[in-house]
């Protein structure tokens, strides 16, 4: 049987352009299973790395509230903490090295309004003729951070600063006098 001469101008046409075709189907059919493919080891990369972020976070937290801790027992175990027994106990800690990310470590003392007069004289009795409660206004409590170390240039800065001014920190002290316990603020 003879095929055609129409019919075989057309298969020699038609047999690499079902070739291309097939090819091209495959290609494509590859290049969509190498993306998602992709996009899965991509979310599942992102996934592991954001868990491993909040692992780092939640371990830096935890160790700052160790140092709150430690500072809580020195205050316990004593009558009386000064400034350079504070001063000795921060730099025993040695924040830089063991404590990376650790700013400073303050003391707030609470004071009544009725003994703020008293107490702002008491410290600038121990050299600090400019200290003050801030910010100014009249409330019922203020705090007053008195002890802070490193007392640096940036944490001088904080010095005498009422925490229960800002409401954040307010809702962290208030927990942490009705339980007992150190408490760490939000944001």
């Amino acid at each position: 049987m003879k095929i055609p001469k129409y019919l075989h101008v057309n298969l020699s046409v038609a047999l690499p352009l079902l070739t291309l075709l097939i090819t091209l189907f495959i290609t494509h059919q590859a290049f969509n299973n190498a993306k998602i493919e992709l996009a899965k080891k991509t979310q599942t990369y992102f996934d592991f790395r954001v868990r491993e972020a909040v692992s780092l976070i939640k371990n830096r937290m935890h160790v700052y509230e160790q140092v709150l801790q430690g500072v809580s027992g020195l205050f316990i175990a004593s009558n009386h903490v000064d400034r350079n027994e504070f001063k000795q106990y921060i730099a025993t800690l040695n924040l830089a090295k063991n404590f990376a990310g650790v700013q400073g470590v303050g003391y707030s003392l609470i004071v009544p309004s009725a003994n703020k007069p008293q107490h702002v004289a008491s410290i600038r009795s121990e050299g600090f003729p400019e200290f003050t409660i801030w910010p100014e206004g009249q409330r019922d409590t203020y705090t007053s951070i008195i002890y802070l170390e490193p007392f640096d240039y940036r944490n001088q800065r904080a010095f005498g600063y009422d925490m229960f001014s800002e409401p954040m920190r307010h809702a962290a002290m208030q927990k942490a006098i009705d339980t007992g316990h150190a408490q760490l603020s939000g944001k």
